[in-house]
């Protein structure tokens, strides 16, 4: 077909032949191309392009090819191509991008549309399996023992409202509470268990006034083992607590030591007894001793929270306590901490510790398989392809760590982690699962999602 024919008129000041009407001058090939040329500076839908897009444009072939794209889009947006896009050269639009498709306008401001997608994606965030809360009278204890720079670290501020404004900003329904680090036993055994039953009284009245968007695991006295099986059966019973949270060291008793069993043996039965799986959260605790001097004995959960979650994950393997207790559901920080640096040196190493009676006859790769873990911290781009190498995506489950991580920073990790899924070929289709499915699968089984 030629060029439409344009009925022309003599202009008075140009002495030549241009469109005889307004109409009739976007259409001219000289406006046309100067309208195309606009648009490859500024990208339709940018600040500066002041055009929007029309299925009438006569080259829309032109703002849809893969070189055009990747000119005009951010360079680490995972979604520059879309896959509905099947025919670059269709002059109908509409007919290959849906107005609800799942991934930004590729014509649009590539930051503006990144930002709305990472917007809309957050919505899908529905449960945070590690969150935090800070009472005045956690705050009261520390301050009386010195404790309150105990890990090198700013204890953060936390009342239920800005607690409730965070799950709002992050589109996160569901946070599971729990008490982080120091761990209140500083040597006196009846301190430390008036403490942790004012604590969980007081948790579980944040809980009752907002039963669909939070639930809590109970803080137990260790190292005192008999109150804290007490402890855990009161909470349990009857403040309705999802299971308890242990630290992986209570002044030096790790997780896995066998004076910890009848803990163990209590929490099996009070889920057998209920048909509900009990949660144990692990969080870490400062070692002892730390020699001090060494940078990492300052902010403690630069590196030794890491190793001492580890260390307690592998004493709890090598005494098989997750096979043992399987109605027990660990939830292991951290994308598993440095657990997946070493699971396989344990399993490799078992043959020859069996030998000099080291180390029992343990299943390691079952242990393991009975494990969760929570994202908290910066999973991605590094740990969580890391961690994937233990376990597998129906075992991982979102973690905020707030407020330790500060709103600004778990807004950032969320996106990133958002973006990091659906940009990976493998893990897309598991993001769902990671993001809100695997924890309303353990929280099911422990009662608090019906």
């Amino acid at each position: 077909m030629g060029a439409p024919k344009i009925p022309l008129r003599r202009h008075f000041f140009s002495g030549g032949r241009v469109p005889a009407t307004a109409a009739e001058k976007n259409k001219s090939p000289a406006r046309i191309r100067r309208r195309r040329a606009r648009l490859v500076r500024n990208p339709v839908g940018s600040p500066r392009s002041g055009a929007v897009f029309s299925p009438k444009d006569p080259f829309p072939q032109q703002r849809r090819t893969k070189s055009f794209l990747r000119r005009h889009s951010a360079p680490e947006d995972p979604f520059r191509y879309s896959r509905r896009i099947r025919n670059p050269c269709c002059s109908n639009l509409s007919a290959n991008l849906s107005c609800d498709a799942d991934i930004a306008h590729p014509f649009h401001n590539p930051r503006a549309a990144l930002h709305s997608q990472a917007t809309r994606k957050t919505e899908r965030l529905t449960i945070d399996i590690h969150g935090h809360i800070l009472t005045k009278g956690y705050l009261d204890l520390l301050e009386a023992h010195g404790a309150t720079r105990e890990d090198g670290f700013p204890l953060p501020v936390w009342n239920e409202e800005s607690a409730l404004s965070f799950l709002d900003e992050t589109g996160i329904r569901y946070q599971v509470l729990s008490l982080s680090s120091p761990h209140p036993y500083f040597g006196d055994a009846a301190e430390s268990a008036d403490f942790c039953r004012a604590f969980n009284d007081e948790t579980a009245r944040v809980v009752a006034r907002h039963p669909t968007r939070f639930g809590f695991c109970a803080v137990v006295p260790l190292p005192n083992v008999v109150a804290a099986v007490g402890e855990a059966t009161r909470t349990i019973g009857d403040l309705n607590a999802l299971g308890v949270k242990l630290a992986s060291n209570s002044r030096g008793l790790y997780l896995g030591d066998e004076r910890l069993d009848p803990l163990f043996q209590r929490l099996e039965s009070i889920a057998e007894g209920r048909d509900r799986d009990v949660v144990c959260l692990i969080h870490p605790s400062r070692p002892e001793p730390i020699a001090e001097g060494v940078f990492s004995a300052g902010p403690v959960p630069l590196y030794e929270f890491l190793t001492d979650s580890t260390r307690a994950v592998l004493n709890m393997i090598a005494h098989d306590v997750p096979r043992r207790f399987p109605r027990v559901q660990v939830v292991v920080p951290h994308c598993g901490s440095f657990l997946p640096n070493v699971a396989r040196r344990i399993e490799g190493a078992q043959p020859i510790l069996e030998k000099v009676h080291m180390m029992g006859h343990v299943d390691v790769p079952a242990n393991l398989a009975r494990l969760w873990f929570d994202t908290a911290g910066d999973s991605v781009p590094d740990l969580l392809p890391l961690l994937l190498t233990i376990t597998g995506p129906d075992h991982v489950l979102f973690g905020s760590d707030y407020p330790f991580t500060p709103r600004s920073q778990t807004l950032a990790n969320i996106r990133r982690l958002q973006e990091f899924l659906a940009s990976d070929r493998r893990l897309a289709k598991h993001a769902d699962d990671i993001l809100d499915n695997n924890a309303r699968k353990l929280l099911t089984a422990a009662g608090a999602l019906r």
